[in-house]
């Protein structure tokens, strides 16, 4: 039986010494890559479903509601014009302003009211956009002797402690200052790597790049650093290669319609 364990104790160490020399020898770049995105400043519209379903609710709960202050109003208003006797009536408890009088004011500041936006064609590098979507943001960048749509990215440096720092000197390097972002976490949330081509490789196989979510508070990319990028939705990152944008797919939010 010791025949024909050892040989394959061997040849699994000889495997294992193997690949821990052939990695040894493997050499990547680590860079981090930033996902930014502007989350939705209003509600996106309900499908014929989610109306239905709305409006289901919204009976029931009528039904099995209560009077609310203001309709209580109503009815001790209307107690107060069927009496005949006002004198009876302690003044004080007279309100100045009447139901009727407070509907009518709302009423017309409801018509002055104007919505938001929900979608802003043209300007792909406003974040007033696509009020309702989720928009990530997108720039081009020299990666190695050709341009490429990239969500923003740098190397990691000699002398950082994390990738995470590596993120946010990409953020100012890559778009300025005049942002505030917000990161989520200290671990990445998505993996991509490729391999150099063999004329350019120098003794480095490729580019590994962990991607690090976060989120637009305010500003905007500075366009003197940054002149080419774009505030895409779900449905406008076609300009991202597409097995690079297979694998940011795989770590974003899916938005139904």
């Amino acid at each position: 039986m010791n025949l024909f364990v050892r040989p394959n104790m061997r040849f699994a160490r000889f495997c294992k010494q193997f690949a821990t020399e052939a990695t040894q020898k493997e050499k990547w770049d680590l860079f981090s890559a930033v996902s930014l995105e502007r989350l939705p400043v209003i509600s996106r519209e309900l499908t014929d479903m989610e109306k239905k379903v709305a409006g289901i609710l919204s009976e029931i709960e009528f039904e099995n509601s209560h009077l609310s202050d203001f309709e209580k109003r109503i009815e001790e208003e209307n107690k107060r014009a069927q009496m005949k006797d006002l004198s009876a009536m302690n003044v004080d408890e007279i309100p100045k302003q009447t139901t009727h009088d407070f509907i009518d004011a709302c009423q017309s500041e409801l018509k002055q009211f104007q919505f938001a936006e929900g979608v802003r064609k043209g300007d792909s590098k406003s974040t007033d956009r696509e009020l309702d979507r989720r928009l990530l943001l997108l720039i081009e960048d020299d990666i190695g002797a050709k341009k490429h749509w990239v969500l923003p990215q740098g190397k990691f440096s000699q002398g950082e402690t994390s990738l995470r720092e590596t993120a946010e000197r990409v953020v100012k390097e890559k778009l300025g200052n005049s942002m505030v972002v917000k990161f989520l976490g200290n671990a990445p949330s998505g993996f991509y790597k490729y391999k150099y081509p063999k004329s350019v490789s120098n003794r480095v196989v490729g580019a590994k790049i962990f991607f690090f979510k976060a989120q637009l508070v305010s500003g905007n990319v500075d366009e003197k650093i940054c002149k080419s990028y774009q505030w895409a939705t779900r449905n406008q990152m076609d300009k991202l290669q597409d097995d690079y944008k297979n694998k940011v797919d795989m770590f974003l939010i899916d938005e139904e319609h």
